[in-house]
């Protein structure tokens, strides 16, 4: 197979400017522009995870909401036995804490599968570059809350030998 011969579109990804401490341009970054060549088997491959990235946002909306239902329910028996304080109180943070990443995070998966939409629909390097930056975002907060979790296990652990 020739690669020359495939179907290639080009995408304008422009460099971002950047300024050294002493006030010159930073030599790795430039204000030129620069293309990315995207064929046809990267449009595709690309196209063909929307299915699973839209399923993961649906099961991630999903499980905020039980977790809304579980963080209802617990407030409800913490009222009802006037529970103010103490590990009930405790896990009622953490069920809106978890809620709140959750909903973030579907709501990221479902705006790359939107932007991948988009570029299957009308074709626009705008599109494409709009589902890089909504997938960029959705795995920066992921590895925010990955080092968090596995800081907050190293402590578990520690404070447990203690």
């Amino acid at each position: 197979m020739n690669h020359s011969s495939q179907n290639v579109s080009t995408v304008a990804a422009p460099v971002l400017k950047a300024s050294a401490p002493t006030g010159q341009p930073d030599p790795l970054f430039s204000p030129q522009k620069s293309s990315l060549a995207l064929n046809i088997h990267a449009q595709q491959a690309l196209i063909s995870c929307k299915g699973w990235v839209r399923f993961l946002s649906v099961m991630g909306f999903i499980s905020f909401a039980l977790v809304i239902i579980a963080f209802i329910a617990g407030l409800v028996a913490h009222v009802e036995e006037g529970i103010t304080s103490g590990i009930g109180l405790i896990q009622m943070v953490v069920f809106a804490v978890m809620s709140v990443v959750l909903f973030i995070l579907s709501f990221r998966l479902s705006k790359f599968a939107g932007s991948i939409t988009r570029m299957q629909l009308v074709g626009q390097p705008v599109d494409f570059e709009a589902a890089m930056v909504e997938q960029m975002k959705f795995w920066a907060l992921f590895g925010v809350l990955t080092i968090m979790w596995m800081i907050i296990a190293l402590i578990s652990v520690i404070s447990s030998r203690v």
